[in-house]
C-alpha cells in the first residue's frame, strides 16, 4: 500500500510542537500547530472521491489521535532534547549517549504505533474502492508534501526540527 494516503496526516505531526496563536494572530492563546496538511489532504481526499461525511470522519480520527499521543510526543521531545545535552556533554560516555539514544527510539516507536493505529481506523471508513485506489497512488509524502507547515522533511533534524 502506498504511504500517499498517510501523508496528508503530516509528516511532522507525530513530534509537532504546540506553538503560540499570538505569534500570528497577537491572541496569545496556546493552540497545537495544523494537524493535517490541509493540501495534501484535500488532493487525496479528492483522488479517493471521498465523501464529506468520510471526509469530516478522517479528519476528526486524525485529530483523536494527534491529540491522544499529546504526552508522549512531550516526553519525546525531552528525551531528544537530554540526549543532545549528553552529547554536548564533554563528560558524556558513549555508553550514556547510548542510553538515551534507546529511550528516543522507544518514545519515536510508540509514536509510530500509535500513527498506525489511526491508520488503520482511518481505512475502516473507506469502501473497497476507495481502499483499491488508495493502493495505486504514487505520491511520495516526503518529497512532495512536507510537513503541516508546508516545509521538506529532513530526516536529521529533532522532533522539534532543530539539528
Amino acid at each position: 500500500m502506498s504511504m500517499a494516503g498517510i501523508a496528508w496526516l503530516s509528516p511532522g505531526a507525530a513530534l509537532a510542537a504546540p506553538v503560540q496563536d499570538g505569534q500570528a494572530s497577537g491572541s496569545g492563546r496556546m493552540c497545537v500547530r495544523s494537524i493535517v496538511n490541509q493540501d495534501a489532504a484535500d488532493r487525496v481526499f479528492a483522488q479517493l472521491r471521498l465523501t464529506s461525511p468520510q471526509r469530516e470522519r478522517c479528519v476528526a480520527i486524525v485529530r483523536k489521535g494527534y491529540m491522544s499521543a499529546h504526552q508522549l510526543r512531550d516526553e519525546a521531545r525531552r528525551s531528544w532534547h537530554v540526549l543532545m545535552q549528553t552529547l554536548r556533554d564533554p563528560e558524556a560516555s558513549l555508553e550514556q549517549a547510548l542510553a538515551e539514544q534507546r529511550q528516543v527510539g522507544l518514545y519515536q516507536e510508540s509514536l509510530a504505533e500509535k500513527r498506525l493505529a489511526t491508520w488503520f481506523q482511518l481505512r475502516k471508513i473507506l469502501t473497497r474502492a476507495q481502499l483499491t485506489r488508495l493502493s495505486s497512488l504514487s505520491i511520495d509524502p516526503s518529497a512532495e508534501l512536507g510537513d503541516a507547515n508546508g516545509e521538506q522533511g529532513d530526516s536529521h533534524a529533532g522532533p522539534d526540527g532543530r539539528h
